[in-house]
């Protein structure tokens, strides 16, 4: 089923939340919604699952206007039932389902406990069945919630963190199978996410909300490569952009993974190469994060440090940074600068040498 935003807007207490969002989930696509704590994600969320209603526009699945129990909704710390085991908590749903006499791909109780069972399974913990639920640690309940969204036969899933009281390498593992189930059975589904590594691996299309507004919605690629707005290209990374500002009321971005650093006495100016930028500085930070090394130039001017991202090994042998307080150069090639209006925010098109299509942000 897709689910469709047309011209929502939500306040609260006259404090605007989502401004004017339109947007299209397709059916069987996964959506993922990234932005600041604030931005309007959850807010999104709940209109989406019918747990609160816009304050203009309208929301459809499948054509219809959204109602609550049209969706299976996990939220970051999901309430689960005290009395009852892990197991039933999963069973709860298709219980309550089958007692109301709605339809149901399972038909009989064998088949619902074998779904619960499977979904366990797919989040790791088929042991936890039989426990309660005061019996276990935040993580392990998160996934009771994912596996209890996930057992529903519904035309939309919704996710809001589901991830986030998990260890990094379990959490990538559960999103991986979180991302196969999705494809094998074609669902719907929008997850919710502050990390820009997640929304990139689960999404079809990355949805980037900021202070209630649409800044910019396409595939993680196009995002990356084409950021339509300041905003997004300063969101996006492990490593803020490095903004420089530039001639004409244009503020120009580079990532740090981007640049080059040498000596400054050992700085080439015969490059071949017009439109490579040069920022002669001092070296005032550096920090080992394993297979890179976060150098930090201070280059004056009144410009905020440049970061650069360098490999720690080159050729099978350890790459001693800059020492701080050296003079350094930071290189970076034309190709890999973005050029942003500096009063609007918005991407300079005209600069756009990469080609396709740039999402109109509202």
């Amino acid at each position: 089923m897709s689910l469709v935003f047309e011209a929502v807007s939500k306040s609260f207490g006259g404090e605007p939340v989502l401004r004017e969002l339109d947007l299209t989930v397709g059916t069987g696509q996964l959506m993922t919604v990234l932005g600041p704590s604030g931005g309007g994600k959850t807010t999104m969320l709940r209109i989406a699952a019918g747990l609160e209603s816009p304050t203009s526009g309208v929301v459809h699945l499948d054509g219809k206007p959204v109602r609550l129990g049209d969706s299976s909704v996990a939220f970051q710390d999901t309430p689960l039932y005290p009395h009852l085991s892990v197991l039933d908590n999963v069973l709860f749903p298709l219980r309550l389902k089958a007692a109301r006499g709605k339809n149901s791909r399972y038909r009989t109780d064998r088949e619902r406990r074998a779904a619960a069972s499977d979904a366990l399974e797919m989040m790791h913990i088929p042991d936890l069945g039989p426990r309660r639920i005061n019996q276990l640690s935040g993580g392990q309940r998160q996934r009771v919630g994912i596996a209890r969204a996930l057992v529903r036969d519904v035309g939309l899933y919704l996710f809001d963190e589901p991830l986030a009281h998990l260890d990094q390498a379990l959490a990538r593992d559960i999103r991986e199978d979180l991302r196969a189930v999705q494809r094998e059975k074609g669902l719907t589904m929008v997850y919710v996410t502050h990390q820009v590594e997640e929304a990139f691996a689960l999404g079809d299309t990355v949805t980037i909300l900021n202070d209630g507004r649409l800044e910019q919605i396409g595939p993680p690629q196009e995002l990356w490569q084409r950021p339509a707005t300041r905003f997004v290209a300063g969101f996006l990374g492990g490593h803020s952009m490095n903004f420089v500002p530039g001639e004409d009321g244009i503020v120009r971005g580079f990532r740090p993974e981007n640049c080059l650093l040498q000596d400054f006495a050992g700085v080439r100016t015969d490059r071949g190469n017009e439109s490579v930028l040069r920022f002669n500085g001092t070296v005032v930070g550096s920090s080992f994060l394993g297979e890179q090394t976060l150098v930090v130039v201070d280059a004056g001017s009144g410009m905020r440090p440049l970061r650069a991202l360098l490999p720690s090994v080159r050729f099978g042998e350890p790459v001693d940074p800059p020492a701080i307080g050296e003079k350094a150069c930071v290189l970076v090639d034309g190709v890999n600068v973005h050029e942003f209006d500096a009063a609007t925010g918005q991407r300079v098109l005209a600069a756009d040498s990469r080609g396709g299509a740039i999402a109109k942000p509202q």
